[in-house]
C-alpha cells in the first residue's frame, strides 16, 4: 500500500513510496511469506548467543518487520530518528538492498548521519561486503 506519515494533524503521502508493516494482520494474510519471517525467532536466537548484552527478546511483538518498495521517479525515504523518544528498544536495525543492476548516479544510497559525526554513504549494492 501508498506509505502515509502523520506530521501535527496532517497527514502526508510519500510519493512513489510502497510499505507493508507485517505487524499489520492483514498485509501478513496478503503477504504469507514474508509475515513467516515475522514469527521465526532463529535471527534472534543466533543473534542473542553472539551478543547477550542485547538482552533481544523472541515472538512477533518483540520485532517489527516492513518491507518497503520505493518505486524510483524521487521516492525516498526522508530523513528520520528510528525511535526518537524513550524508551528504546530497538536492539538492531536491517536494511535489506534488493538492486543487481544498481550504478552510481541511480540514487537509492541509505545515509546514516551519526551525532556529531561525518554522514555515512551505503550503496544500495547486492551482495555488499
Amino acid at each position: 500500500p501508498q506509505h502515509y506519515f502523520q506530521f501535527g494533524s496532517t497527514r502526508f503521502t510519500k510519493p512513489h513510496i510502497f510499505e507493508a508493516d507485517l505487524l499489520d494482520e492483514a498485509m501478513q494474510q496478503a503477504l504469507p511469506e514474508h509475515a513467516e519471517l515475522l514469527f521465526d525467532d532463529a535471527l534472534a536466537r543466533s543473534l542473542s548467543e553472539a551478543l547477550p548484552e542485547l538482552r533481544l527478546a523472541c515472538g512477533p511483538q518483540a520485532k517489527s518487520l516492513k518491507v518497503q518498495y520505493n518505486a524510483g521517479a524521487g521516492g525516498c525515504f526522508p530523513w528520520h530518528y528510528d525511535n526518537a523518544g524513550r524508551p528504546s528498544r530497538r536492539a538492531i536495525t536491517c536494511v535489506v538492498y534488493l538492486n543487481p543492476d544498481w550504478r552510481d548516479g541511480d540514487g537509492g544510497e541509505l545515509i546514516l548521519a551519526p551525532f556529531l559525526r561525518p554522514e555515512v554513504r551505503v550503496q544500495p549494492l547486492a551482495e555488499i561486503g
